[in-house]
């Protein structure tokens, strides 16, 4: 749909041509390239992972998991509960002043063919709610390229904060990341939620025309104004607890 001069094309790569929001949802892992530390003695813990689902045709940010423990099923389903899921309960509860109407139950999701996604509860949960699992094509690296390009994106603000270990030993240099360390990470929670939500939603995305945030917005308005919601998962704990 068009809105606000925003034009919103389909991505045009080879085979991955959504015509809607949350027709295609990438999901992927990644490291967190900063030390975080403990609350009150503020010693260094070391570094948490983050599970992030991308709506590729609008770019959104639809949900994502923080924590500490390497990647399992279990990130892989909080995640999908996040991307389900309202969030304004979630950011009041957090402490982040933020819109963040990115939700819904998403037709496909693809991921690359790491253990984590092809458990089986995961993927049994996900059909059973007429959700369609797709692993990335081998050797077609292009398929994951929207989720690994907004990884190195967010990697690149991170390396702007204290604490980071930027993205190699060479890059980092002599600087010492566990020392200049000042996150927990109930604060590196709300930091990634308004980059997220404040800061990435609403900056112009150049394959886009627009921001995330008005191509979502497009892409829920009708002809005559008015908006459609997306769909939501009756029993998003049910959904969950499914795949765990």
């Amino acid at each position: 749909g068009t809105h606000d001069g925003c034009a919103v094309q389909a991505p045009s790569i080879h085979g991955l041509r959504p015509r809607a929001a949350l027709e295609v949802v990438q999901i992927d892992h990644a490291l967190v390239d900063l030390t975080v530390v403990t609350p009150n003695s503020r010693q260094p813990l070391g570094r948490p992972w983050i599970t992030l689902a991308i709506d590729v045709y609008t770019r959104c940010i639809v949900g994502y998991y923080l924590s500490f423990d390497a990647p399992n099923q279990t990130s892989v389903a909080l995640c999908l509960e996040h991307a389900c899921l309202p969030k304004r309960d979630w950011l009041q509860r957090i402490g982040v002043a933020a819109e963040y109407p990115m939700y819904g139950k998403m037709h496909s999701i693809h991921w690359d063919n790491a253990k984590t996604f092809q458990a089986k509860a995961v993927q049994v949960q996900c059909q059973r709610y007429g959700i369609e699992c797709k692993p990335r094509p081998v050797r077609q690296p292009h398929y994951g390229a929207y989720i690994e390009r907004y990884i190195g994106t967010f990697m690149g603000k991170m390396h702007l904060l204290p604490g980071t270990t930027f993205s190699n030993a060479k890059q980092r240099g002599s600087y010492d990341s566990e020392k200049r360390a000042i996150f927990s990470l109930p604060e590196l929670a709300r930091w990634v939620a308004t980059e997220i939500a404040s800061v990435y939603h609403h900056t112009r995305h150049r394959s886009l025309g627009c921001s995330p945030a008005e191509a979502w917005q497009a892409a829920w308005t009708q002809p005559d104004g008015s908006v459609e919601l997306p769909w939501m998962i009756a029993d998003p704990r049910e959904f969950v607890l499914g795949m765990l």
